[in-house]
């Protein structure tokens, strides 16, 4: 199987900081996701580090801290308490729990504001539950734009994509037709 490489024209490029990175979206009007992705050991000083990052951040109020790691988000709501969180699940939780009901419940244990799931996940059933205990729904990797018409049927809060520019026309078509 062959790999798929990175554009060379791409090669020097250096990973920015996480203040760098919010500096640059200064005047971005949207959501920030930042996703920290660790191991246990490390979600002290991961999570630390992100709520210096964002403290002071004038983006503050756009901020959604999220982790497939759950003990981050009690973590972040000490450290920086006005930053909002989401917990984030993949499809193959379903295999674990079996019923939507317990990934809003999960949330809500662990002290979430928001739940991130895998397009997949999002169903009637489980936004219902989500909106009884006010959590907003955010869907990623929803690249197809069907996803639009069917995120504004559900409710969700935002679609993250690979593809904006395709999912943004196919949302300005819909809103024009309304």
């Amino acid at each position: 199987m062959s790999r798929k490489r990175a554009d060379p024209v791409f090669s020097s490029q250096r990973i920015v900081s996480l203040e760098n990175a919010l500096l640059f979206l200064e005047n971005f009007k949207g959501l920030i996701y930042i996703e920290l992705k660790c191991k246990d050991s490390e979600i002290d000083r991961l999570t630390l580090t992100v709520c210096e990052a964002v403290e002071g951040s004038p983006l503050l109020d756009r901020i959604i801290v999220k982790s497939f790691k759950m003990a981050v988000i009690p973590r972040i709501r000490v450290l920086c308490p006005s930053v909002r969180t989401a917990a984030l699940f993949a499809p193959k939780i379903m295999t674990i729990l079996r019923k939507e009901k317990h990934l809003v419940k999960i949330a809500e244990d662990f002290g979430a504001d928001e739940l991130s799931l895998h397009f997949s996940l999002a169903t009637r059933k489980l936004m219902e539950n989500a909106e009884r205990q006010n959590l907003p729904v955010t869907i990623w990797t929803a690249n197809n734009p069907r996803w639009i018409k069917r995120g504004i049927k559900l409710g969700v809060k935002a679609v993250i994509t690979d593809n904006p520019a395709r999912l943004i026309a196919k949302r300005n078509e819909i809103l024009k037709n309304l």
